[in-house]
């Protein structure tokens, strides 16, 4: 699922890895995941990501499997025991997956991992033969390079488009209409506001959560007021992208 930054994506994976958990489907509320983050070194590389998923993995299962067991026999020394290599970790999460019934894996933020190596791995172990289950959701976004490879793998791609997530701020916004004291022209100015993203919409509404704010009319004016300061923000948080590396700035585009 491809949507652009800001569109709640993130908030979306972590509501399904929550529904996940307490399914009343027992057999069916195994889950394990991972959080991609480009500002966080070890939230950013393939060999976290694997790693991260299969000790999820490896907690699903009753018994080690021997194939697992064989393979730390194979590769480690008393000397060297800790996984720094990408298709070992691959190979580990493979052999456990295979172990496990039904498993949903859920890949947050595909596109913030500074490895492509990840996609390829997960592309292999998703195509690996297993007696199991095994289901798997990626969110990103519009990333072309991810969408080339997916869609060559026979992935189903699910892009959200703006309207979506508006719709989706609109509801938010009614769900807290108490707070900002708005009226139902005042809500879809803010949303129209927002351009689709649920960060422009938290800007844009914050400062209103701290005001005393009693009827539509005050509500209103601080809108009017509040065009400047936004404007400011956004310059603010420009000159500090401008400070931040290639990468990032790459991905804030």
């Amino acid at each position: 699922m491809n949507a652009a930054p800001g569109s709640g994506k993130s908030v979306l994976a972590a509501s399904i890895i929550e529904n996940l958990v307490h399914l009343e489907k027992k057999d069916h509320d195994k889950v394990i995941y991972f959080f991609c983050r480009f500002d966080e070194p070890d939230k950013c590389k393939a060999i976290s990501a694997l790693k991260s998923l299969a000790i999820q993995a490896l907690k699903l299962v009753k018994y080690i499997p021997d194939e697992l067991s064989e393979m730390y026999q194979e590769e480690f020394s008393t000397e060297d025991s800790f996984i720094a290599n990408n298709s070992i970790a691959e190979r580990a999460l493979g052999c456990i997956l295979k172990h496990i019934p039904y498993v949903s894996v859920i890949i947050d933020g595909l596109d913030e991992c500074s490895e492509s190596a990840l996609l390829d791995s997960l592309v292999r172990l998703r195509d690996q033969k297993s007696p199991g289950i095994t289901k798997w959701l990626f969110t990103s976004r519009n990333d072309p390079m991810i969408r080339k490879k997916l869609g060559s793998s026979n992935w189903d791609i699910l892009t959200v488009p703006k309207t979506v997530v508006q719709n989706d701020i609109r509801k938010f916004l009614e769900d807290n209409s108490d707070l900002l004291c708005g009226t139902c022209d005042q809500l879809d100015r803010v949303t129209k506001m927002s351009q689709g993203n649920f960060l422009m919409m938290r800007l844009t509404i914050d400062p209103f959560r701290n005001e005393e704010l009693t009827c539509a009319e005050e509500f209103e004016e601080a809108l009017d007021n509040f065009q400047p300061e936004l404007s400011r923000c956004w310059f603010r948080s420009l000159r500090r992208l401008l400070e931040r590396s290639d990468q990032i700035q790459e991905l804030a585009l």
